[in-house]
């Protein structure tokens, strides 16, 4: 590859100068100079974490009852972010467990008329043993028992019917509730007690961004693919500030070409250009924001 393919896209702005203030240790990163470039390729990217940020939206559609976090708070899985409006939901539940207690009185009856039965049909066959009563009696109390017992299954059975009701009915109050999905941080608060949250054109509540290092998503020239391999190093500059540089190492290589969506100020560059996405690990990555731009020099 020729320095000429480099310097007239992205200029001098990664020479010596500039790494050796903010690069850290130079035996992890060395120095490039103007004499002699110490990288094999260069791109463009952004910061980003593992899986991307997560946009968070209601299960059930309502007015936003209560917000419990703020922008910049930290979350743990499971801990309720928000809460839309539960009152028909609770309207259920109540209405549920009244048909449960309901259907347990039933079997209570239904239970207690099988021991009636039951009762009843072994005096009369131990007296239709004896020839006391007629055999028929004897039958007929037993047949009584019988349909006692399908009573008793037909009431077990509502009851079961009633206990899965309730759970439905408990689980439209959980699905009101926006629940954090894993541990992170909220970058950003959509919801408002008071606003609707519709589930037909989703509406964002919450940006959380998952609590992992960050990487560096990146759009890679085609010109420099075949020089790039996953686990070289990698030196992250600042798009802003070249004098600030952090440690990486490339994670992997996308399969796939396409157009480049990250923006260009290079009016000399291929506007037909293709990239593939190459994801670079930060090390000491505390200091970075999601979304900030970076360039990322792959080490020789």
């Amino acid at each position: 590859m020729s320095n000429r393919s480099i310097v007239p896209s992205f200029g001098l702005m990664f020479l010596s100068a500039a790494l050796l203030s903010g690069c850290g240790d130079p035996a992890e990163l060395p120095a490039a100079t103007a004499t002699q470039r110490d990288f094999v390729a260069i791109a463009k990217g952004k910061i980003d974490v593992e899986g991307g940020v997560i946009r968070l939206a209601a299960q059930r559609e309502g007015l936003i009852q209560a917000v419990f976090v703020e922008e910049g708070d930290r979350v743990k899985k499971g801990q309720v972010l928000a809460q839309i409006d539960t009152r028909q939901a609770e309207l259920g539940v109540a209405q549920a467990r009244a048909d449960l207690g309901e259907a347990q009185a039933r079997h209570g009856i239904a239970a207690a008329r099988l021991q009636a039965a039951e009762r009843e049909a072994k005096r009369l066959a131990d007296l239709a043993a004896t020839k006391a009563v007629p055999v028929q009696d004897a039958d007929k109390a037993r047949d009584e028992a019988r349909v006692q017992r399908g009573e008793l299954a037909t009431a077990s059975a509502a009851i079961a019917v009633a206990r899965e009701k309730l759970k439905r009915e408990l689980f439209e109050i959980e699905a009101r509730r926006i629940r954090a999905p894993l541990d992170g941080r909220i970058v950003r608060r959509s919801a408002k007690p008071g606003d609707g949250a519709s589930t037909f054109n989703v509406t964002e509540l919450f940006l959380l961004a998952p609590e992992s290092d960050r990487i560096v998503r990146a759009e890679l020239d085609e010109q420099f693919v075949s020089n790039v391999r996953p686990g070289q190093r990698a030196r992250i500059l600042l798009d802003y500030d070249g004098k600030q540089a952090f440690a990486g190492q490339v994670l992997r290589l996308g399969e796939v070409f396409g157009a480049r969506k990250l923006a260009n100020d290079d009016p000399n560059e291929r506007q037909d250009m293709r990239v593939i996405e190459m994801v670079v690990s930060v090390r000491d990555s505390q200091a970075l924001r999601i979304g900030q731009r970076v360039q990322v020099q792959v080490l020789k």
